[in-house]
């Protein structure tokens, strides 16, 4: 992955307003054709900050979901390794960064298609993960872990925003009640700084971890 830091010059259009021709990345290259060294974190982090969940219903964007996910690693895998937090919020930041490239397709829409499309849906998110994992350095990105943790924020986002419990465990409410206030709707902006900022830090730490048991959970 190009791991370098975003162009500064951007920063003149930090208020999330672009005039018309001038959005700073698109990715031309078909995403079934996708290589490691096609994979730019600022595109990533670009476009799920104007990604919003849930069709577009709230203004939450993908990349804030990601940040809450990865910050959450510690507090919903409490068994997990202390030297292998780092590798695990790498893989929760990045584990929806596959639609920085192909969009968020709904559930219900993929309910729709059906079990087909489905299939070749799930083909082509692995796919693009193996691009991601590959060019940042790591084995995997949809880990078991990860994907207990997505479940669990996906439910305290059913709760805060639409009033739909699906919460049942006293721990789990609790655990809602601590993170409640993290759920910020940051402007696009502000949300692609936040997650660019994630990354970095988080790069800086991996590197010294070693990341094949935390990977292969």
């Amino acid at each position: 992955m190009n791991h370098d830091q975003p162009d500064l010059n951007r920063q003149n259009f930090g208020n999330g307003y672009y005039p018309p021709g001038h959005y700073p990345y698109i990715n031309m290259i078909p995403p079934d054709k996708l290589i490691p060294n096609d994979i730019h974190i600022v595109h990533i982090a670009h476009n799920l900050s104007l990604i919003n969940r849930f069709a577009g219903a709230i203004p939450y964007s993908v990349a804030e979901h990601c940040l809450l996910c990865s910050s959450m690693v510690q507090q919903l895998v409490p068994e997990l390794d202390p030297t292998k937090l780092a590798t695990l919020q790498l893989c929760a930041l990045l584990h929806d960064a596959h639609e920085a490239y192909i969009g968020d397709i709904i559930e219900p829409v993929a309910d729709i298609l059906g079990d087909a499309f489905k299939q070749q849906l799930r083909k082509l998110k692995h796919f693009i993960d193996v691009q991601i994992a590959a060019a940042v350095g790591l084995l995997a990105i949809q880990v078991t872990a990860v994907g207990i943790i997505d479940k669990r924020i996906l439910d305290f986002e059913l709760w805060h925003f639409f009033n739909i419990e699906s919460v049942k465990h006293v721990e789990e409410s609790r655990m809602y009640q601590t993170i409640r206030n993290e759920f910020i709707c940051y402007p696009p902006a502000e949300a692609e700084a936040h997650y660019l900022a994630a990354y970095y830090d988080l790069m800086a730490v991996w590197a010294q971890e070693d990341d094949t048991e935390a990977v292969t959970v």
